[in-house]
């Protein structure tokens, strides 16, 4: 939260998550090219003890096209929460979390 942090990025500061919601598969840091972002784990237990609003995803995801240099469109997803005054929107090719397509290695 410095003056490089992009406004785009400043507004999912201090906003807490299941492990399982859908604001993951949008908003897994890193969200672009030089991106500080990043996800802090907590327990829920840290969570209630600090009185943390936790907020969820579903229903407010959607997809936009983003306009390239070269007239094409590519699109992307975005996250607007309620009481966001601007949309959460990763970079081009940045909106998903590595983690998912992970299968692991098949003995």
């Amino acid at each position: 939260m410095d003056s490089r942090t992009r406004p785009a990025h400043r507004v999912m500061h201090g906003r807490v998550f299941r492990y399982d919601d859908a604001a993951w598969s949008v908003a897994y840091p890193p969200c672009g090219w030089r991106c500080r972002c990043r996800a802090v784990p907590m327990m829920a237990s840290e969570v209630k003890r600090d009185g943390l609003p936790v907020s969820k995803a579903e229903g407010y995801i959607q997809t936009v096209d983003v306009p390239q240099k070269d007239g094409s469109v590519i699109p992307v997803m975005q996250l607007k929460l309620p009481g966001m005054a601007r949309p959460f929107q990763p970079d081009v090719g940045w909106d998903y979390n590595p983690a998912t397509d992970y299968h692991g290695s098949q003995p």
